[in-house]
């Protein structure tokens, strides 16, 4: 059976509006008016249709690059963009960033290093396995989301395509569709200590699966353990 995300209909905006539909949009316009209120700016509004253009701009730095960001709204003609210009002022969108937020600081989970970005993970998590085709060869791997800032859960990978930046951990079809992923937070993040870290990582990643067929798992040496197996 074809996938259920295929369609011929759907443009590559209107794909990715269906794993980051209006629900998510939704979590970041209540969560930053929060964060606002919390660092003392009581006036601050931000629109769905304002945090949509914010998105466009960001997903459009991504391959659009600059030494700044802001250089996008500079009159200079070899590095001024009109798509983010038409969007929204450049002191606005500046704005939106200071204050954009997904969870409420004075509510996170203790422990959980992603815990600002945990409701995000959960929605899309969920939102991939609602698209699930339901195939019966199932594939468990890394995958590396490059960053050079600080954070305690970068990694550094020699050798590796993307050596700087986030390890999720990542259950595929043999088709590259994502059904299920998992933000490392290191070797102390074990949920299952008589499996180890790869054992706990294929048993959290299959564990919301539909109970339909029966699935055939590949993982390589490093998730392998005798526990796992008898698991």
């Amino acid at each position: 059976h074809p996938p259920k995300v295929v369609d011929d209909d759907l443009t590559p905006s209107l794909l990715f509006e269906k794993f980051f539909d209006d629900d998510v949009i939704q979590l970041m316009v209540e969560q930053s008016l929060i964060y606002a209120k919390q660092k003392g700016d009581h006036r601050y509004t931000v629109s769905a249709h304002e945090m949509k253009g914010f998105l466009r701009i960001l997903i459009l730095s991504g391959y659009v690059q600059l030494p700044r960001r802001r250089m996008f709204w500079e009159q200079s003609p070899d590095v001024r963009n009109e798509i983010a210009v038409k969007f929204m002022a450049r002191d606005r969108f500046e704005e939106i960033m200071k204050y954009m937020h997904l969870a409420d600081n004075s509510n996170l989970p203790t422990g959980d290093k992603f815990a600002k970005l945990r409701p995000l993970f959960i929605h899309l998590n969920n939102a991939f396995l609602a698209s699930f085709c339901e195939e019966d060869c199932l594939c468990i791997d890394e995958s590396m989301v490059p960053y050079f800032g600080r954070h305690s859960c970068k990694q550094f990978i020699r050798g590796k395509p993307i050596r700087f930046g986030y390890k999720l951990w990542c259950l595929n079809t043999n088709l590259g569709y994502l059904v299920q992923f998992q933000a490392y937070q290191g070797k102390g993040a074990v949920t299952h200590p008589e499996l180890g870290l790869g054992g706990s990582v294929v048993v959290n990643l299959i564990a919301n699966l539909p109970a339909g067929p029966k699935y055939k798992l590949y993982f390589d040496n490093f998730f392998t353990s005798p526990s796992l197996i008898d698991r």
